[in-house]
């Protein structure tokens, strides 16, 4: 089945609640809530979606051009909003740097 795309938009891929749970932990990220409540407080603004790796979205994080680093996570991060054409908001400022993707962070 193909995806279908939005036209524009706000959507979390499902994995960068992962990302940032470890980020907390290694105190590489601070939260003024724990994970958990923030991930329902974001659940439950109806502007933003969060979104599930789809098959396009695993497909073309393989497929990312250099110089895309192999961190399974960040290429998952980077391919969601190419695939569903909406920006990418992220502080990462690797993440930030990879061309082809709109970020507005």
């Amino acid at each position: 089945r193909k995806e279908t795309a939005p036209s524009r938009g706000r959507a979390a891929l499902g994995m960068s609640a992962s990302k940032s749970r470890l980020r907390s932990a290694r105190g590489q990220l601070q939260l003024s809530m724990p994970m958990e409540q923030w991930m329902a407080g974001v659940n439950s603004l109806p502007e933003i979606r969060v979104e599930p790796v789809s098959s396009d979205i695993a497909v073309l994080a393989c497929r990312l051009a250099e110089p895309m680093h192999g961190d399974p996570a960040d290429r998952l991060i980077v391919a969601t909003p190419c695939t569903l054409s909406v920006p990418l908001v992220t502080g990462d400022k690797k993440l930030q740097d990879y061309r082809g993707v709109e970020e507005i962070w």
